[in-house]
């Protein structure tokens, strides 16, 4: 029996919930966010890139294909381009054609909030870096992502402006 382990980062797109929601709702409101200092850049995974990188995972594992089959093994996957929180709200405020409202805030400032108002773990997912090497499944499959961020976060704001 085969097992492969897909570990993708942030999942966005139709659909999202939690602090990605949160955060596209924020920017959507015109709310002054604190992250104009958020320099650490982010991993990310639209869900049109995920389906792709599953179904070309897929594809590699049978063995009715001509070459051999990939080896199982743990696949990071994401949009193959990190970035800051703060070039996320410009990228959502752009697709929402609202104004990206960012006041620059020190994220030591932040980590001290989110620990007096118990939400440190929801700063500590935007505030630390976490960035994911999709070397492995770009070399051993020659996979990359078919839909740039810009596409992705379009898509998901085509499905938020339907839903809200």
């Amino acid at each position: 029996m085969r097992i492969d382990i897909i570990r993708p980062p942030l999942v966005y797109g139709a659909g999202v919930k939690g602090n990605f929601l949160t955060l596209m709702r924020a920017v959507d409101k015109g709310i002054p966010l604190p992250f104009g200092s958020i320099a650490y850049k982010r991993s990310m995974i639209g869900t049109e890139n995920l389906g792709d990188a599953l179904v070309t995972l897929l594809r590699h594992s049978t063995k009715k294909q001509k070459k051999k089959p990939a080896r199982a093994g743990v696949w990071f996957v994401s949009d193959g381009e990190d970035m800051s929180v703060e070039a996320l709200v410009k990228l959502l405020a752009g697709a929402l054609k609202r104004p990206a409202r960012l006041v620059p805030f020190p994220p030591t400032l932040l980590h001290l909030a989110g620990l007096l108002t118990g939400t440190r773990a929801r700063v500590e997912s935007v505030c630390a870096p976490l960035q994911l090497d999709i070397t492995h499944i770009r070399q051993e499959l020659q996979w990359k992502p078919p839909y740039t961020p810009q596409q992705e976060i379009a898509a998901t704001v085509e499905w938020y402006r339907g839903q809200y």
